[in-house]
């Protein structure tokens, strides 16, 4: 499965938009605030040979949400309960991928919902053949 860092970010908002459709979800260009919305970033994505050709990349991320109203932290609270099952798992290239290690915290009245992705990716094949010629030449005395 080849996959780019991005298709996992863009996996992780078409999730939220599905389950939040009144609420607007915005990424790393976008970076104006409203309330109630949702910012997804990533924290520090990690890309790590593993074998030959064979890639782990580690999606770990953080998703804002900015709450609104009087009673903004009953609503971030129900907002964390619903993302942990809104982000278990998500599509990445057709693929179901689980989200793992989550937690959230919320400083300033501002919930952040952290979560990680893992897939393999693989590089892809060389042209160049794996053996070139091999001249033999042997007899019996």
């Amino acid at each position: 499965m080849q996959v780019t860092f991005l298709d996992v970010r863009n996996a992780v908002m078409a999730a939220l938009g599905a389950a939040f459709p009144d609420i607007p979800v915005r990424g790393e260009e976008n970076q104006e605030s409203a309330s109630p919305s949702f910012y997804v970033r990533f924290l520090a994505p990690t890309h790590t040979q593993e074998s030959g050709r064979r890639f782990r990349r580690v999606h770990p991320l953080a998703v804002h949400y900015y709450p609104a109203g009087a009673a903004a932290n009953e609503e971030a609270y129900g907002v964390a309960e619903q993302l942990t099952s809104v982000l278990q798992q998500v599509t990445v290239a057709g693929q179901p991928v689980k989200g793992l290690g989550m937690y959230f915290e919320m400083p300033d009245g501002v919930l952040t919902f952290f979560v990680q992705y893992t897939v393999l990716v693989y590089a892809p094949a060389p042209d160049a053949p794996a053996m070139g010629t091999l001249d033999q030449q042997g007899g019996l005395q």
